[in-house]
């Protein structure tokens, strides 16, 4: 019997998807199902959907078949047909901590925040086994939605189960910034220290403890803290952000004369942006320095006249 080139190319396609093209989770003598992941992987998702369709008619009893069309309908941008499989998966293994979690990421994609909190505990009761990671994706939920006493729990209960640093000092992070809205400004400092202990040549901690020192009136510690971030492998943009934020801890304090060394320091460095020579008008007119006051805003016309790029607000 002779074979054509169509059919011998079709056995080979069957036989790839049969023998490698497996899904990681599971072995399949199904030749549709691996025929399906067959054209998943190599993007062709339209007939990958119709292969996983003709799986589930065939047996529409396994719940990860569900979850693996659910998977195609969302790269073709079929969101609802996507959660209706997620459900139906679900309904089918409603013990599954695994799917839960997947679930619960997807219904954050959807921004059903009270959904996807729902499903994360779920996927944590169940044991999925990344349960750091879900405890954090809840806290994230959770303070997205405005709960942030709940959000600083699940933060917690994160940082006691991971162990990489970069995810411990993000959490130490978040878990400061839900005690700043909760108005606990001394919790937010403690969670900062603690970050800058683990990374104290990171700038970000420095910055916010700069922020929360600057609303309890406590300047000096406020300026402390950004120059301290300044040494810290700033790049130019950085640099210029810390520069703006001292010289307003410097004005706020009274220290005029330092924070017009700041502004010249920012407008050195980006000689088109003109807010910072605005702003350094201002605070020479505050010490009765008029004429130089009056150079600025006239430099300030001048390079605006030629496309100057005004950017910063009034610190």
């Amino acid at each position: 019997m002779k074979i054509s080139a169509n059919q011998t190319s079709l056995c080979i396609v069957l036989l790839i998807a049969a023998s490698v093209l497996q899904a990681p989770c599971r072995a399949e003598d199904d030749p549709v199902l691996n025929l399906a992941r067959f054209h998943f992987k190599k993007g062709e998702y339209r007939k990958a959907q119709k292969e996983f369709t003709e799986a589930i008619n065939k047996d529409p009893h396994k719940s990860y078949i569900y979850q693996e069309r659910a998977e195609c309908f969302e790269k073709l941008g079929l969101n609802t047909e996507s959660m209706s499989d997620y459900s139906a998966a679900l309904k089918l293994a409603p013990k599954n901590g695994w799917l839960w979690l997947q679930y619960a990421h997807k219904m954050r994609q959807m921004e059903s925040l009270d959904a996807a909190a729902r499903a994360f505990e779920k996927a944590i009761a169940l044991h999925c086994g990344e349960e750091g990671s879900a405890y954090r994706d809840l806290a994230e939920v959770l303070s997205e939605s405005g709960q942030r006493r709940e959000s600083i729990a699940a933060y917690k209960q994160a940082y006691a189960l991971l162990k990489n640093q970069d995810d411990r000092f993000d959490i130490l992070r978040r878990t400061s910034e839900n005690y700043l809205a909760l108005k606990q400004p001394q919790e937010a400092l403690a969670e900062l220290n603690k970050a800058i202990a683990m990374c104290p040549n990171e700038e970000r901690p420095y910055r916010g403890r700069a922020r929360i020192y600057s609303e309890l009136k406590e300047y000096d510690k406020a300026i402390a803290d950004i120059s301290r971030s300044m040494k810290c492998h700033l790049n130019k943009e950085q640099m210029a952000g810390a520069l703006r934020m001292r010289a307003r801890f410097y004005e706020m304090s009274g220290q005029t004369e330092k924070a017009i060394e700041d502004l010249t320091q920012l407008f050195k460095l980006f000689p088109r942006r003109t807010r910072a020579l605005f702003d350094r008008a201002t605070l020479y007119d505050k010490i009765n320095k008029h004429d130089l006051a009056n150079k600025d805003r006239a430099q300030v016309r001048e390079i605006d006249a030629h496309g100057g790029d005004v950017k910063w607000g009034k610190f």
